[in-house]
């Protein structure tokens, strides 16, 4: 057994990737400018990573510096005072390249007119003077107190010399927001960027990319040259193949990485050999897991190019975990550090920055290994699978072979077991699992973005020509110039409540919904050919017949189902005194844009549920079962979320929860109408009734005026992504789906008790 395995990792580890399947010249360019890029920011941090305290000359930048200050200085104290003239004193990313350049370490920046306020006769303030510290600088304690005496003594200066005061005060110096004090919030060194940004994303691009290059192309490669048929007739059992094929992927994926770390050597981070070991050993986690990943991508795959494509969904999620991982800042729960993929993230950057915590590591080890376990052991049963599946294409029979194959796949969606058959769908011919998986995955991203991006271009050109659009845009630029992720955040969420407050911005989101709905409308009933009930909209004329007052009922129910669970949510939050209501905050003026959300979320809700419930699970349904079916569509729900304000995995979780409830209701009742009520009813009482953030959005127009208690903790209320982000909602959505399963059952015995008798 063992030197079969040997053999077979040794067989795929010197294995290249030349098959039939060409990387495109597109791909080829936009990873090597992506690596290149990667590169040279490494090597701008690399130039700069160490702090030499011998070698800082202690030198202050004084930006618009009135005469009189050089004249309260010593003449030994002028050579470490720069003086510069400049206008931009808001502009912190001027005044910190400005201060790389001349290695201060701080700045004085007085404003353009110091001189001209300090001689106002009935002057009601005093002049601002900012300070600046250099982030180049570890200890920001001694330039701030280096700063706070010279203001000081100049302050004394023109109080005693000059005779100018006010209320004791000539001026008053203040740090600016942007000045990052390690007192106040938690600095970005040089080290700590690269730590937290630049090595573990590399680390982690360079180990998904490796695994993607090598995994995909194992089997998929031996079906693509026609050879697979031969290696399954061989006298090798499953288990071995997988294990041979996982090994060599494996060495194929940490070589990449294992010649990447001794580079951080070069970077002078400073760390000691058990950080480095550290590191070493979370990437080998890491690849495990991805080498186990794309190896059962590989035996789903027909060809190493529809593997690639099916793999390619997975890779968004990890980068989109990277990006997650990279702007938390401050303390971060445990258990996002022992879950696999966030975990490896945060263990590389602990390892870095010298905080390894043993228990998270050991626990991230657990479960990596139980992970790689699970997926390596559905591999095999795949492959047992693949087994009965293997057509023979030569090239003298490619016709021939083509027509088996389509006949083949006509007879396997005939036989799909009744069990599977969601809201009687039945396809006509039978996709493979990747290709069937990437259709259901970009297929709503596609059309959602198509449609909201059309739905923007109405209100824009509205707004633009508004009077005060062009200071906000200015005010927006602005904020955005910041490097901080959450001012940027936050900038963004501004500029969508402004437009959320905008009723021809609400009604234009709903006519992009109902042209959404209309869309698989069109592809259900025109190239599908199938009928709508299959969509989850029985009438009249399907069977059963599903009259238009028994749908009405179904709606009516749904938005009472979905008020409800909303408003459970709302009361355990207030019980717990995480939030309190301070009042009524409708106003008259409000009502046209109260309204105008109902008209939004009717159709918003409904689109969602016919996207995910009512097009997507009943098809992967017939090709994966229902359990599977109702787990893709609620995974692939939850992560059209992903760039909402806030998101969390937590709020992940929470939203797989929510959409499995509304696809095992839907499943019980044979129709979407109630979820599509349920989910408006939900987003609509929560946003536009009890005033919470709705999945990161914030909206106006509420009737209450709901705000987190000073004891408030995310972990309950979700933050800034609202309740469905919070524990709060994870109960509700638990007991929800408990009280559905046990009625569905119950309900199941009585049918079964009335069809013996």
């Amino acid at each position: 057994m063992i030197p079969v395995i040997l053999s077979l990792a040794k067989k795929t580890f010197s294995a290249g990737v030349g098959f039939k399947s060409k990387i495109s010249p597109i791909t080829l360019i936009a990873v090597l400018l992506f690596l290149a890029s990667l590169f040279l920011i490494s090597v701008s941090y690399m130039l700069n990573l160490g702090y030499d305290s011998e070698n800082e000359d202690s030198k202050i930048l004084v930006i618009n510096a009135p005469s009189t200050f050089f004249d309260s200085l010593a003449e030994n104290e002028l050579p470490s005072f720069i003086s510069l003239e400049t206008p931009m004193i808001y502009d912190f990313l001027y005044i910190n390249r400005t201060m790389r350049e001349q290695s201060a370490i701080a700045s004085i920046a007085f404003p353009a007119n110091f001189n001209l306020q300090l001689q106002e006769p009935n002057r009601s303030s005093v002049p601002d003077v900012l300070i600046y510290i250099s982030p180049d600088t570890v200890n920001s304690v001694e330039p701030e107190d280096l700063c706070k005496f010279v203001l000081r003594r100049y302050s004394s200066f023109l109080a005693s010399q000059k005779g100018i005061q006010l209320r004791d005060q000539p001026f008053q110096y203040t740090y600016n927001a942007s000045t990052l004090r390690a007192e106040d919030i938690e600095r970005d060194t040089p080290k700590s960027i690269m730590a937290r940004m630049v090595i573990p994303l590399l680390l982690i691009v360079i180990i998904s990319y490796a695994a993607l290059s090598s995994g995909v192309s194992a089997i998929a490669g031996e079906k693509e040259k026609g050879t697979f048929y031969g290696l399954m007739l061989a006298p090798i059992t499953h288990r071995d193949l997988v294990l041979g094929h996982l090994l060599g992927v494996f060495g194929r994926t940490i070589l990449p990485a294992i010649f990447f770390i001794p580079l951080l050597m070069l970077m002078r981070l400073q760390l000691s050999a058990s950080d480095l070991f550290i590191v070493i050993y979370v990437c080998v986690l890491f690849a495990m897991i991805m080498s186990t990943i794309t190896l059962l991508f590989s035996v789903l795959g027909r060809n190493i190019l529809s593997a690639q494509t099916a793999f390619l969904p997975v890779f968004l999620m990890i980068l989109v975990i990277c990006v997650m991982s990279m702007q938390r800042r401050g303390s971060i729960f445990s258990s996002y550090k022992q879950l696999p993929f966030f975990g490896h993230y945060h263990a590389i950057t602990d390892a870095l920055m010298g905080n390894t915590q043993a228990l998270d590591l050991l626990i991230l080890t657990v479960s990596s290994v139980l992970l790689s376990l699970i997926v390596t052991l559905i591999t095999i049963r795949m492959l047992r699978y693949e087994a009965f599946t293997v057509v023979y294409d030569s090239e003298s029979k490619q016709v021939e072979a083509a027509e088996k194959k389509r006949l083949k796949e006509t007879q396997r969606a005939t036989s799909i077991p009744e069990k599977n058959i969601v809201f009687g769908y039945r396809p006509k011919r039978f996709r493979r699992a990747t290709k069937t998986i990437s259709l259901h995955f970009w297929m709503p991203l596609a059309i959602l973005s198509f449609f909201q991006t059309l739905s923007l271009i109405g209100p824009l050109l509205n707004f633009i020509k508004r009077a005060d659009s062009y200071e906000f845009i200015i005010n927006a630029t602005e904020s955005l110039r910041n490097t901080s992720s959450d001012q940027i955040a936050s900038s963004i969420t501004e500029v969508m409540a402004k437009f959320m407050s905008e009723p021809t911005f609400l009604l234009s989101m709903a006519i992009s919904y109902y042209l959404i709905i209309g869309t698989y409308i069109f592809i259900v009933s025109k190239i599908e050919k199938n009928k709508l009930s299959t969509l989850g909209f029985p009438h009249s004329g399907s069977s059963p017949s599903f009259s238009l007052k028994k749908a009405l009922q179904s709606y009516g129910r749904g938005l009472l189902l979905g008020f409800s669970m909303i408003v459970s949510v709302y009361l355990l939050l207030l019980s717990s005194g995480q939030v309190r209501p301070i009042g009524i905050q409708m106003q008259k003026q409000e009502l046209g844009l109260f309204f105008a959300y109902i008209m939004m979320w009717i159709p918003q809700g409904a689109a969602e549920e016919v996207m995910m419930r009512g097009y997507m699970m009943p098809r992967t349904s017939a090709r994966f079962g229902v359990p599977a079916a109702v787990f893709l569509s609620s995974m692939f729900f939850s992560l059209l979320h992903f760039a909402n304000t806030g998101f969390s995995f937590l709020a992940f979780v929470n939203l797989m929860l929510i959409a499995a409830f509304f696809a095992l209701f839907s499943l019980k009742t044979g129709e979407i109408y109630t979820v599509c009520a349920a989910h408006t009813a939900w987003n609509f009482a929560q946003g536009n009734i009890l005033g919470m953030s709705v999945s990161g959005g914030v909206g106006s127009a509420s009737v209450l005026d709901t705000q987190y208690s000073p004891s408030a903790m995310d972990i309950w209320t979700g933050g800034a992504f609202g309740p469905e982000g919070g524990l709060a909602v994870t109960v509700v959505s638990v007991i929800s789906i408990l009280i559905l399963l046990i009625y569905w059952k119950k309900s199941k015995k009585k049918r079964m008790i009335m069809s013996a008798k």
